[in-house]
């Protein structure tokens, strides 16, 4: 048994409080260790929440012992790569490829295996809208879904339309949100540590075909932070019709102290502010 996230002990953890069941199997080539929180768990997998913690063992003496630390490999990423066609009446297509492994791909699976195909439709309906507000999703197709420890991907079509006003064009996007404010920021101040309990290892790649005729008038600025638990870059660079708009997040579980907590609330901010942009794009008039 484990008692989670433990630092600062005193802070934040019972010292009678072991509440995640955890299997480690002894073997020739040493301790194995095993989630018991979903079949889709990688093998010789330690969650984010419960790398390097105390461990209490289930014998007669209740010894102790110390959980390893995560495996980076066993961890994974999300990479979502979406491709929008425009067609000069302002509609597009949009086809995504998004890819998991490691821990996403488990918690995803864990989730959508219970789900009747038309729950599944309407979940990823919501995620494409969080990335293409407006969109519709069409089509839907999974690869890997039972398959435990190969990568989850997942295949999606959706149509959505422009705004257009005469000369112009706009097209809203949102990069897959992390929402770091909703989820983190619920106090002017704190005299406790937060502990920030989700991890993300996110690449976001978004390629725009315009048309011939429409161009982007102007590319929003880079964006760049490095704040403790959390790293994020964002940029837009356009050539010609072709647009293409990167977004890469890593997100760690962990602490964040009192003294650091202003610094916590503006990067959360300026992440969840870089996370949505507008792109407006010249066209003839129609």
């Amino acid at each position: 048994m484990a008692r989670g996230l433990e630092r600062p002990l005193e802070l934040l953890v019972d010292s009678d409080d072991w509440v995640y069941p955890v299997v480690r199997a002894k073997t020739e080539s040493g301790d194995v260790w095993l989630d018991t929180a979903s079949a889709y768990s990688p093998f010789d997998f330690v969650p984010p929440m419960l790398a390097g913690v105390e461990g209490l063992v289930l014998d007669n003496k209740l010894s102790r012992v110390r959980l390893p630390s995560a495996k980076k490999s066993a961890r994974g990423e999300r990479i979502l790569a979406i491709s929008v066609h425009v067609k000069p009446d302002g509609s597009y297509v949009a086809d995504g490829v998004e890819t998991l492994t490691g821990l996403y791909a488990m918690s995803w699976r864990h989730v959508l295996v219970e789900m009747t195909p038309e729950q599944r439709q309407n979940a990823l309906d919501r995620l494409v809208q969080a990335s293409l507000p407006g969109a519709g999703l069409e089509s839907l197709r999974f690869e890997g879904l039972e398959t435990r420890g190969a990568p989850l991907v997942v295949h999606w079509r959706a149509q959505g339309s422009t705004l257009s006003d005469g000369k112009e064009a706009r097209l809203s996007l949102a990069l897959s949100p992390e929402n770091l404010s909703r989820s983190t920021v619920h106090l002017a101040k704190r005299s406790a540590p937060l502990l920030v309990s989700r991890s993300t290892d996110l690449e976001v790649r978004i390629t725009l075909e315009l048309p011939a005729s429409w161009s982007l008038t102007h590319n929003p600025s880079s964006v760049a932070l490095d704040e403790g638990l959390v790293r994020y870059e964002r940029s837009v660079e356009s050539k010609g019709s072709h647009v293409q708009v990167r977004k890469s997040c890593g997100l760690s579980v962990g602490l964040v102290t009192p003294a650091a907590y202003p610094q916590w609330v503006k990067a959360a901010r300026d992440v969840d502010r870089a996370d949505r942009l507008e792109l407006v794009f010249e066209r003839p008039a129609q």
